[in-house]
């Protein structure tokens, strides 16, 4: 039982990787889409700030 216990655990991890990569996913979708609801989305202002030097 210890080592099916410990293959358990070493495939869960991979398996928790890919439930959190999906949890991040819907959570920025659904921020996308209620900020298109609420009219606050700016699809013409850069997500990404160039830092001055």
């Amino acid at each position: 039982p210890q080592e099916g216990l410990a293959l358990l655990l070493g495939i869960d991890q991979v398996l928790d990787m890919g439930r959190s990569a999906t949890s991040v996913a819907g959570n920025a979708v659904a921020t996308a889409v209620i900020s298109k609801l609420e009219g606050e989305l700016q699809l013409d202002r850069p997500v990404v700030v160039e830092a001055e030097a």
